[in-house]
């Protein structure tokens, strides 16, 4: 795959999308599927959706996972998870502004997924970041990743 994108997700409904997006972005494009919200032609934007009781934030410069500052202020009001979707994956929780969990690269993927009784599909990271995701904020649903992530609809959002 050679991924290296980022999701931030964020446990919110669609109506407090306001909450969570910082004033600098605004809403330039709707119904945008996943390919184009995961494009590099994204350059700067975000994509944004709302998944299973989640807002689904998608990041191509790898702010969210590379950069706390954002993670951490939105988890003041909200629970909020990271996935860094690369072949060395990282995962953080968050809550209060706080962080509750972190994980990096493999052997811990492996690891973490093991103690939720997930059997590691392959051995790569990209592959154990994606179940610990399905896991996380699809409640466990094997490849919810492209039933539901591929289908869903995101918009655009750019810097000011």
């Amino acid at each position: 795959m050679a991924w290296n994108i980022s999701i931030m997700c964020v446990k919110a409904s669609k109506q407090e999308i306001d909450e969570i997006i910082p004033d600098v972005l605004y809403k330039s494009e709707e119904n945008l599927f996943f390919e184009d919200v995961t494009s590099y032609k994204m350059e700067k934007a975000m994509g944004i959706t709302e998944l299973n009781g989640w807002i689904i934030i998608t990041d191509v410069v790898n702010r969210v996972t590379h950069n706390e500052e954002f993670p951490l202020n939105v988890s003041k009001s909200f629970e909020v998870k990271t996935f860094y979707i690369s072949e060395n994956p990282i995962f953080r929780a968050y809550s209060e502004g706080k962080p509750t969990e972190s994980v990096k690269g493999i052997e811990e993927f492996k690891t973490l997924l093991n103690s939720r009784n997930i059997e590691p599909k392959d051995a790569y990271g990209e592959t154990k970041s994606i179940q610990l995701f399905e896991y996380e904020i699809l409640n466990g649903l094997n490849n919810g990743w492209g039933e539901h992530l591929f289908r869903a609809k995101f918009d655009k959002y750019e810097l000011d």
